[in-house]
């Protein structure tokens, strides 16, 4: 046998061996499966065929749904398997049918009532294998029971059952007040909407709030509904708001207000000045005074105060720089006191600064300050005194005069008769006194004799002597 023999026997044994191998167990496109006896084989034999089909809820689109186990190979499936329509379900008398999404298989449609009926049945409906699932609901008119029963409260009308849309309105006795809607409605789903009302009492207290006052509305008692407006004292600034209402839970709304003390913060400075008092917090009404340095003049308002706003008014004022004039020399001249006279020197000018002492002229009081000093505007300060006449010192000095002139007569008189006993003892021996001394009637002469300036020795004398006779 030559070697090109042993070749082509080879190859025509391998080939023979080849067409013999079997096939294993098939597998489809999507949504398909192996048709009858064919899904419990597990291997085929070369020349088999294998049938297919599409799963439940699917069907054929076209393409052969056989294919050939050829030398261990399966040929192509060409099957196309797609989703069932189910169709229209039909319709909802009353309602309405919606489609979220299509009419295949899987799908779903929604059915809802129109108004004023109530569903009875299932509200989604599926698309299965074999069409629609379930039967489509029914859309009947909607009812309402008997309507509910508030304490304290009466309703009309009265119906059993009510109808779709039909409204109950209820009222509250014996001065309650209805708390919540006054008339309910029957809904589409079989019950009242919205819920009942309930009755009850309701009064607010009446305020007493510090540094707040009534302005208008409801006096006590304050029922629902009342309302207040008030404010605040002058002074005060409110926290809240000023208009009140009594709510049905027997309450002021919104909340309670509160007077607050008005306060500032302290003025702005002023440039080149200052203000005083110097606090951390002013109240309302405080008031600070406003002044520059030295050579600046003020210029505004020289105080303000702290008002209602909460800041100072007027705005502070402005320092600006000033060089006063030269003043001229200042003097004052020496002031007359009538009946007065200067205790020291006696010039025509005085010096600010300078001072002076008066004093009264006899018969005279002082009425005011005695020094006074020379100011600086030319002026005596304090005033210059009065001399007022003194009645009780011109008494007084007549009173001495009078007695010194009685005591006189009186020991003239005393002094005569004594001389003129010794004269007559001694007139019995000589007509003479032993000393040689003169006559009574001599010395009586003598106090009488005049001065040459028509006063009489005894006017001579000095005021005051009395005491010395």
């Amino acid at each position: 046998m030559g070697v090109t023999d042993f070749l082509l026997l080879s190859c025509l044994g391998f080939a023979i061996t080849a067409h013999a191998q079997n096939c294993a167990k098939p597998t489809g496109g999507p949504n398909m499966h192996l048709k009858g006896e064919d899904i419990l084989k597990e291997t085929f034999a070369d020349g088999d065929r294998a049938a297919f089909e599409c799963a439940a809820g699917y069907m054929s689109a076209g393409g052969s749904s056989s294919i050939t186990c050829t030398a261990g190979s399966w040929s192509t499936v060409t099957l196309k398997c797609e989703r069932k329509n189910c169709g229209s379900p039909g319709e909802v008398p009353n309602g309405q049918i919606h489609y979220p999404q299509e009419n295949l298989f899987g799908d779903y449609i929604e059915i809802t009532c129109n108004e004023g009926y109530r569903l009875v049945g299932n509200s989604r409906i599926t698309c299965g294998a074999q069409g629609w699932m379930g039967r489509l609901p029914r859309c009947e008119v909607a009812k309402c029971d008997e309507a509910p029963q508030v304490t304290d409260a009466t309703f009309t009308p009265y119906k059993d059952p009510y109808d779709y849309g039909d409204v109950v309105q209820y009222s509250c006795r014996n001065g309650l007040t209805l708390n919540g809607s006054a008339s309910i409605e029957c809904s589409d789903d079989g019950t009242f909407k919205p819920a009942p009302p309930i009755c009850t009492r309701v009064q607010c207290e009446d305020l007493d709030i510090p540094n707040l006052d009534w302005i208008s509305g409801s006096r006590p008692p304050h029922g629902y509904k009342a309302i207040l407006t008030y404010r605040c004292r002058t002074g005060y600034r409110m926290v809240g708001q000023p208009t009140l209402t009594c709510d049905i839970n027997s309450k002021w709304s919104p909340g309670l207000p509160r007077c607050e003390m008005v306060t500032c913060n302290p003025p702005h400075l002023v440039v080149n000045g200052t203000f005083n008092p110097v606090k951390d917090v002013y109240k309302y009404g405080d008031r600070v005074q406003y002044s520059c340095n030295t050579n600046f003049r003020l210029s505004g308002s020289n105080s303000a105060s702290c008002s209602d706003d909460g800041t100072f008014k007027p705005g502070p004022p402005t320092c600006t720089k000033f060089i006063p004039p030269p003043q001229p020399d200042i003097y004052c001249e020496v002031p007359h006191v009538e009946h007065g006279y200067l205790v020291h020197d006696d010039r025509p000018l005085y010096r600010p600064n300078d001072k002076v002492t008066f004093k009264c002229r006899s018969f005279y009081d002082m009425e005011g300050d005695s020094t006074l000093t020379c100011q600086a505007d030319g002026q005596w300060s304090p005033p210059p005194p009065k001399c007022a006449y003194s009645h009780g010192k011109v008494a007084g000095v007549v009173v001495g005069v009078i007695v010194l002139v009685v005591a006189g007569a009186a020991g003239a008189a005393i002094y005569k008769k004594k001389k003129k006993q010794r004269f007559r003892k001694n007139n019995n021996g000589n007509s003479t006194n032993d000393k040689g001394g003169k006559s009574v009637g001599d010395a009586v002469g003598l106090m009488e004799t005049p001065t040459g300036n028509g006063q009489t020795t005894e006017d001579k004398l000095p005021v005051g002597s009395a005491n010395e006779v």
